[in-house]
């Protein structure tokens, strides 16, 4: 559960050990998702993912499974969506999204979590964060993991099978039930939080990502798909970024531009199947960004 790229030593070395992971710590798989994998069958280790979104597909994709392999059921999956609150800016567009106010930016509609995270979930990077850590978790393509908004926060994941038929797994927003999930796995979990009947939910609302408007998101998913060093790059590039952001440093929309930024850069060449070369892009990625709204700064002066 260690917040950003701290976490990706602790989780190796439970993989090393054997373990079984719970793993709340997202940026393990998006800054060194093959090796952490190969680490983990290496040493018969296993992950089990307490992000609600991932605990909710892994039951969709596998529920009687002991661990997250594909396996031929897998293959008819036409499309795994991840579901997204759209965060505290979802009807805020334009100026006012670029220049949101940290107030505004901290206040979740649905989830009290820690700020970074919440910086992350209004600019929807997370979600491609979530998407990357996803493509590690289940082995799926990018083409087949999908976001979508849905505002209400009850459901967390929705697969789609190749017959068109969707599933979808639904429960209150509440983190007890994933936490629980893992922590009893594979037994079925104590009775954790009190019965709601489902004629207490809300109307369910889904609508697409506007990759425009969530530039973060769209840049996520882009080095997802290029795989190799930009994952590590886009989490560190983003890390740096939110920083600056809750230090008043910069405006909102400056993290998708500093994220932008750190992609299209030029870097030496370090060894992407070691974790010393991983971190070796996101020392270099934190650097640039931190360079980049200091010189923003100067200019402003």
């Amino acid at each position: 559960a260690i917040v950003g790229a701290a976490g990706v030593h602790t989780t190796l070395a439970a993989a090393k050990r054997g373990s079984t992971i719970l793993l709340a710590n997202k940026e393990s798989l998006v800054i060194a998702g093959d090796l952490v994998n190969a680490v983990v069958a290496q040493n018969n280790a296993r992950i089990l993912p307490v992000d609600s979104e991932h605990s909710s597909l892994y039951r969709l994709l596998s529920p009687a499974a002991g661990s997250a392999q594909p396996n031929a059921e897998w293959r008819r999956v036409r499309r795994a969506y991840l579901t997204a609150s759209g965060g505290p800016l979802l009807h805020v567009h334009g100026e006012a999204f670029y220049n949101a106010s940290k107030a505004l930016v901290l206040k979740h509609p649905t989830w009290v979590m820690g700020q970074k995270i919440t910086v992350d979930s209004a600019g929807l990077t997370n979600k491609a964060l979530e998407i990357i850590e996803a493509h590690y978790l289940f082995r799926l393509p990018y083409e087949k993991i999908q976001a979508v908004i849905h505002p209400q926060s009850y459901v967390h994941a929705l697969l789609e099978a190749s017959d068109g038929t969707v599933t979808q797994h639904v429960s209150h927003p509440d983190m007890r039930y994933p936490i629980a999930f893992a922590m009893y796995h594979p037994e079925d979990p104590k009775v954790c939080v009190t019965d709601r009947p489902p004629a207490s939910y809300p109307a369910f609302e889904f609508m697409p990502v506007d990759e425009a408007k969530f530039r973060s998101y769209a840049l996520g998913r882009r080095a997802g798909i290029q795989g190799k060093y930009f994952p590590a790059v886009y989490n560190a590039a983003n890390e740096a970024a939110v920083a600056a952001f809750l230090d008043d440093n910069i405006r909102f929309g400056e993290i998708s531009e500093l994220i932008e930024a750190a992609l299209a850069a030029k870097y030496d060449e370090w060894d992407i199947t070691s974790l010393d070369g991983l971190i070796s892009y996101d020392n270099a990625a934190r650097a640039l960004v931190q360079f980049a709204h200091r010189q923003e700064q100067r200019a402003d002066h």
